[in-house]
């Protein structure tokens, strides 16, 4: 099972990005509205502070344990509109005494004793008369001359006021910070996209290497990157220098080989039946099959290595539908060749090409009765088909797996080394194509070879 490629590379960055930009933003807009909110509080204990400054102003404590408060000093509307969200209180400690304002109406402000350590003045937290909450700030007072008498001034603002400043901030922060989070993204993906522009570049390149455009990374890149590309070109000229030395050894070897086994066999056919030029002749032969095989395997070497040009498939056919022909002229065949409506580029080397085709081909036209058909057609998957059917005896399944090892021939009175259709297999393996053979609707083998391929662009 192929496992599940990884995020792309662009995806990979911006995911990273975003959880960071969401942290961040996050983390400032929730220390923010804390900071806002100690803010607000400050402004409300400020403001308690004041009012509790200016009520106190207005107490007259008498000695007989009674309080007076001048009320018409206190200018603010809120003092006299019930229920206006202000409030305050006078209390005797021992409930005795009580003065409110009149925005309390008819009812009390619960005052809770100063708590340990708390003097003076201390802030809390109570119901008011809607049931709503109040920041009550409260004073301890007593005459001079009876410190045994407490009273206790009290001013009481509604919290609502906080909340409502606390959501009103922290509904304009969260759209403030959505959109900051959106630009920056916004500015995030434009740097990836810029950043990553040389590399969708060196990917075209590589797409035009592969399907045989060009012999080179070619164009200019950043410094980060051009070194990558010149040692990556390098590497294919290595490559393709290495795999024309092959080829030429290979041709070397088998000139220098052979010609000395040819003088061998011509040498043993003076012979006659003579055990001794029968046994000449048989590992002759062994060495002859031994010799292309190897040479075919250095060949498709040398073809997975070097730099493929694309190669215009219909001449090429052509080419050896003439030779074949010619070749097969005594049995005059019937050499039906279809040629496509697509002009077609084969991604490899013309000698392979040549070789592959001409091995399926002639074992076509040696074993048809009348008709060979040769039809080429091209693939959505960027793949050249090419089927070749004839009308001669055909192969079972198992006669099929066994003439495709190497140096098999069925039938032993054939000329050849029987390593034709191994070495076209090989050569097609090489090029990520392959040979499958089966039975011919014209009643004999099918070979259908595919390769890859493109299709040639008008502007090609």
């Amino acid at each position: 099972m192929r496992p599940t490629p990884p995020w792309a590379l662009r995806q990979r960055l911006m995911a990273v990005m975003a959880i960071g930009l969401l942290v961040a933003l996050g983390a400032t807009g929730w220390t923010l509205s804390r900071l806002f909110e100690q803010e607000v509080e400050q402004q409300i204990r400020t403001e308690l502070l004041r009012h509790l400054d200016y009520v106190t102003a207005q107490v007259t404590l008498t000695p007989n344990a009674t309080a007076t408060l001048d009320d018409l000093q206190l200018t603010d509307p809120r003092w006299t509109q019930p229920y206006s969200g202000l409030y305050w209180q006078l209390t005797q400690a021992n409930g005795e005494h009580t003065l409110r304002s009149r925005s309390l109406w008819d009812a009390q402000l619960p005052v809770s004793a100063p708590a340990y350590g708390e003097t003076g003045v201390w802030l809390a937290q109570s119901e008011g008369p809607k049931k709503q909450t109040l920041l009550v700030l409260t004073r301890s007072i007593h005459p001079i001359d009876a410190v045994n008498d407490i009273w206790y001034i009290s001013v009481a603002v509604d919290h609502a006021s906080v909340h409502s400043a606390m959501q009103s901030f922290d509904t304009a922060l969260t759209v403030a910070m959505a959109l900051l989070l959106l630009l920056m993204l916004a500015l995030s993906w434009f740097q990836l996209r810029l950043g990553l522009a040389p590399l969708n570049s060196l990917q075209a390149g590589l797409d035009r290497l592969k399907r045989g455009d060009s012999n080179a990374l070619e164009g200019y890149y950043p410094t980060e990157l051009q070194p990558l590309v010149d040692d990556f070109n390098l590497a294919l000229q290595h490559q393709h220098t290495s795999a024309l030395l092959a080829r030429e050894q290979a041709g070397n070897l088998a000139h220098g080989v052979k010609t000395p086994l040819s003088v061998m066999q011509q040498a043993a056919q003076l012979y006659g039946d003579h055990p001794l030029a029968q046994t000449v002749r048989e590992h002759v032969t062994q060495a002859k099959r031994q010799i292309d095989w190897h040479l075919a395997k250095s060949r498709a070497a040398a073809a997975h290595q070097q730099i493929h040009e694309a190669i215009a498939a219909t001449p090429m056919v052509d080419s050896l539908v003439r030779a074949m022909r010619v070749v097969h002229a005594n049995k005059q065949l019937n050499i039906q060749w279809v040629r496509p409506t697509q002009q077609i580029d084969f991604l490899g080397a013309a000698p392979d090409f040549q070789e592959m085709l001409g091995n399926v081909l002639d074992n076509a036209c040696m074993w048809a009765t009348h008709t060979v058909h040769i039809s080429v057609t091209y693939q959505h998957a960027n793949q050249l088909q090419i089927t070749i059917q004839d009308d001669g005896p055909g192969l079972s399944a198992a006669h099929i797996q066994h003439v495709m090892q190497r140096g098999v021939r069925l039938d032993e009175q054939q000329s050849g080394s029987g390593l034709g259709l191994t070495i076209t297999q090989d050569l097609a393996a090489t090029y990520g194509g392959k040979l499958q053979l089966g039975p011919s609707t014209l009643g004999g083998l099918q070979a259908t070879l595919t390769l890859p391929a493109r299709l040639r662009s008008t502007t090609s």
